[in-house]
C-alpha cells in the first residue's frame, strides 16, 4: 500500500502476516525402489502440519516405530508464523524543470519478529521440523536519489 501525504511526501507500506508454512516431509530413503531417496511412507502427504496433524504424526511415528526410532511428540510439527511489517518514507524536493531530489527512510521488520526458517524434512532424523535459520532481524536504511 503506497499513499500520498502533504509536501510531496510518500509513505508505503507492505505487511506479510502468515500463520505457519506447513512442513516438508520425506523418508530419505528409497521405498519403491526407483533410485530417488525422498519417497514419503504411503499416505502420508508432502507437507505436514495441516489438515490432519494427528494422523500426520501417527504416520510418522509408524515408520519411525517400524525402523526402531523414537517417536516424535506433536511439538515436531509446529507452525512457526511469520510476521513483516516494511515501510518506506519519501520526500522529494524539486530541483528544477524535470530534476529533483528524492530522500527516503526505509525500515524492514520493523516489528523484529524473529521468523524461523528451514528445517529438516527427514522424518527418519532427530532434527526433522527443526527450524535451521531466521530471517534477518529489524533493518534500517536511508538514501537519496537524483532525477533528471
Amino acid at each position: 500500500m503506497s499513499t500520498e501525504l502533504p509536501w510531496q511526501s510518500q509513505i508505503s507500506v507492505i505487511t506479510q502476516l502468515i500463520s505457519g508454512y506447513p512442513k516438508a516431509a520425506n523418508s530419505g530413503l528409497d521405498l519403491d525402489g526407483d533410485g530417488a531417496s525422498n519417497d514419503r511412507p504411503p499416505g502420508l502427504p508432502v507437507t505436514v502440519g495441516r489438515g490432519d496433524p494427528e494422523r500426520d504424526l501417527q504416520m510418522i511415528n509408524d515408520f519411525r516405530a517400524a525402523r526402531a526410532l523414537a517417536p516424535f511428540t506433536m511439538d515436531v510439527l509446529k507452525l512457526y508464523s511469520f510476521k513483516s511489517i516494511n515501510l518506506r518514507a519519501t520526500k522529494v524536493l524539486p530541483i528544477s524543470a524535470g530534476r529533483r531530489l528524492e530522500f527516503f527512510l526505509e525500515a524492514f521488520n520493523i516489528t523484529n519478529f524473529v521468523n524461523r526458517t528451514g528445517g529438516g524434512s527427514n522424518i527418519r532424523l532427530a532434527t526433522f521440523g527443526i527450524p535451521t535459520g531466521a530471517t534477518d532481524a529489524r533493518q534500517m536504511q536511508w538514501g537519496a536519489r537524483f532525477s533528471f
